[in-house]
């Protein structure tokens, strides 16, 4: 049954609650679940009993198990399930093998200091590009010890995770999220193939190549992050935080600590028990996304790869884990390093560090699938925002859009997956050519994916249902809503900065026939230096907590 509130502001409603209720009550759960029941209600029109019915679908949809009988469908979500638990075992196993220890002495006589300590942590995150959940999971796992002891708060530390993952991953183009854009690229029209649904001439991965100068919001975030850690910046609630725990020690700004229930059993561990399993990962993880990517592979490798991935890079990144898993137990068990107990220890561990983290996925997973399929959220914001708009206006208004989408849903992937199909045809219609046409005759649609993707990932930013600040907030330790809200002023510059990037990239496009490399460029050091200028005045006013 459709819901008659199809196509009018009710759809917006669930995520408003979703936010307010995560604001009022700093509970992303309850939060989640509140966003879950009026989504469900307005669907069905306001009836209970179909309601209960909507949301049992909706939530046993999200565990696919179904999908492992049907041949054609994948259980993505299982597969990040599989991931995640795969990976918290792996930091298990390093923790209580004295892995992670003999990491930390190895590089602490380094860290003199918390600039130290931050920028180490900096330099870790550009090393793990692949994939953003890894990213924040292990340098959550390696750092965490480090910033304790320097009384770094934890939301700080979920900021520093959170401000690098997904945007290293987007700008290297051989991560986990490459697979996802290409596929939506190619979906939205964009083929070197003339068919009759090409609206572009182009290969898709050169599309995406081009397009990676104008992901400004990811570039300036991560210019922000090093302008912050190096110079010592601090302002809005962070300030107040870093404050509380320079005097009195507690890194959660007064509140009661969470502990992280991974306990190090040994301090004779060695650094190969940490090289070992990180090093098998990330090996098993480039080979799978390298042919994800259509690089050239020994056939008879590629013919495996052909079988078991089915170009799924959360497949991939599921079968890199339980293979690496498989190395680091056997490298343990054959060189005495851990017992029986230990690994029992070990898996338990793991499940309890992302047990929280797979309660929220679901839930989030959940309400992004009613808001998308039962209410049409996306499509409904989407269209409401892109009508009408000047040409040169269009990239800045797709990054709005992009914005607001992935903030109500939660989900960055999700929002490019909504926004492509609409922002790529919309972009070749004001261009008032015959379709197919050469990429190169739409000179906006460069700026229009980069700005779809950085839109995505800062509505994540600030968002409380996205898996972003869920996986940071549970890697770092820190409280989720408290992340949240001291990353949001760290944010508000760099948006505003790409908002600015954007609007002279659509002026001097539609103005001046220049190379399009030389219009990024200006745009780019117009946003960054406009936001490094916002940082600094920033820091230099007291913030005053209510």
């Amino acid at each position: 049954m459709q819901s008659i509130w199809l196509n009018t502001w009710l759809v917006i409603i669930p995520a408003v609650i979703v936010l307010g209720t995560a604001i009022i009550t700093r509970k992303v759960i309850l939060s989640l679940i509140m966003g879950i029941l009026s989504a469900s209600l307005i669907a069905v029109n306001f009836s209970p009993i179909k309601a209960v019915g909507l949301i049992t679908k909706r939530l046993l949809d999200q565990t696919h198990l179904k999908n492992l009988f049907l041949q054609n469908q994948s259980p993505t979500h299982l597969y990040t399930f599989g991931f995640l638990i795969c990976l918290g075992i792996i930091i298990s196993l390093i923790t209580i093998t004295g892995g992670v220890s003999a990491y930390s002495k190895l590089i602490e006589p380094k860290l003199k200091n918390k600039k130290n300590v931050e920028t180490t942590s900096l330099i870790l995150s550009s090393m793990l590009f692949l994939d953003d959940y890894l990213n924040s999971l292990i340098v959550g796992c390696v750092i965490r010890p480090l910033t304790d002891k320097f009384k770094i708060p934890r939301a700080k530390l979920a900021f520093l995770l959170d401000a690098l993952s997904a945007p290293l991953c987007v700008l290297f183009p051989a991560s986990s999220w490459t697979a996802l854009i290409l596929t939506e690229l190619k979906t939205s029209g964009i083929s070197s193939d003339i068919t009759s649904s090409t609206l572009l001439i182009s290969d898709v991965f050169k599309a995406y190549l081009n397009s990676i100068l104008f992901m400004f919001y990811p570039i300036i975030l991560i210019a922000n992050v090093w302008l912050i850690v190096r110079r010592q910046l601090s302002f809005g609630p962070m300030k107040d935080q870093e404050e509380i725990a320079e005097k009195s020690g507690n890194l959660f700004n007064n509140k009661e600590p969470i502990e992280v229930k991974l306990e190090s059993c040994k301090s004779t561990g060695s650094i190969w028990d940490f090289i070992i399993p990180i090093f098998s990962f990330l090996s098993f993880t480039i080979i799978f996304l390298l042919y994800l990517g259509n690089w050239s592979i020994y056939s008879p490798i590629k013919t495996f790869f052909n079988a078991i991935l089915n170009t799924n890079p959360l497949l991939a990144l599921f079968i890199a884990s339980i293979l690496s898993l498989t190395i680091s137990i056997l490298y343990l068990i054959l060189n005495k390093k851990i017992s029986s107990n230990e690994l029992i220890q070990a898996i338990q561990g793991g499940f309890n560090l992302m047990k929280n983290s797979l309660i929220v996925l679901l839930l989030a997973w959940t309400l992004g699938s009613i808001l998308e399929q039962d209410l049409q959220t996306g499509q409904y914001l989407a269209n409401l925002l892109i009508q009408t708009i000047p040409a040169l206006l269009l990239p800045a208004m797709i990054f709005i859009s992009s914005i607001i989408i992935s903030a109500s849903t939660g989900s960055a992937w999700g929002t490019i997956a909504i926004m492509m199909p609409l922002s790529i045809p919309a972009t070749v219609t004001f261009t008032n050519l015959p379709i197919p046409i050469l990429i190169d005759q739409a000179p906006l649609i460069y700026p229009v994916i980069g700005a779809l993707i950085s839109g995505a990932i800062a509505g994540g930013h600030i968002s409380p249902i996205s898996d972003s600040t869920v996986m940071a907030a549970t890697s770092a330790g820190s409280y989720h809503i408290d992340h949240l809200i001291t990353q949001l002023a760290y944010v508000i510059p760099a948006i505003i900065s790409s908002m600015l990037s954007l609007t002279i990239t659509g002026i001097i496009t539609k103005h001046y026939h220049i190379d399009k490399n030389l219009i990024a460029l200006i745009s780019l050091v117009s946003g960054i230096i406009f936001s490094s200028l916002i940082i600094i005045l920033s820091s230099k006013i007291r913030y005053k907590k209510r």
